[in-house]
């Protein structure tokens, strides 16, 4: 992966409403104002490699996600280490709200075989935490 760009964009972001309506679910506060004022190509941070802006990455894999919106996950990234297929997700809880909320780890393959939710572990009670923690590191 090539240095990441992330830069203030004065341009709309229509793209995250696009994917939220698609979803179903709505990102948590601290992620939409992140994503709505700065584009950004993927990348790596704290552990988890985030997908690029008004990328589609949420669905590409179809069975994956379909069970975890049904389930309220809202998928926005991988784990950093690769070849990881886990997605990274926002566990909504099927909120309507932005309220910040659990940032988890799921089994690809429980999801892929068994089209069930398994969390591989909670990375951060929410995504404020999870900042904080990666700005203490620094």
């Amino acid at each position: 992966m090539g240095k990441p760009v992330i830069r203030p964009s004065d341009q709309p972001a229509d793209w995250i409403e696009a994917i939220e309506q698609r979803a179903g679910l709505v990102f948590p506060n601290p992620y939409y104002l992140f994503a709505t004022r700065f584009g950004f190509s993927e990348f790596e941070l704290g552990g988890i490699t985030f997908f690029a802006a008004a990328s589609d990455q949420t669905f590409k894999d179809p069975v994956l996600s379909a069970v975890c919106l049904k389930n309220g996950y809202l998928q926005f990234g991988n784990p950093e280490t690769s070849p990881s297929y886990d997605p990274i997700c926002f566990y909504t809880k099927f909120r309507k709200s932005r309220k910040d909320c659990p940032i988890v780890q799921l089994d690809h393959e429980k999801i892929l075989i068994h089209e069930r939710i398994e969390v591989v572990k909670v990375i951060a009670p929410t995504m404020r935490l999870f900042m904080e923690s990666v700005i203490e590191s620094v």
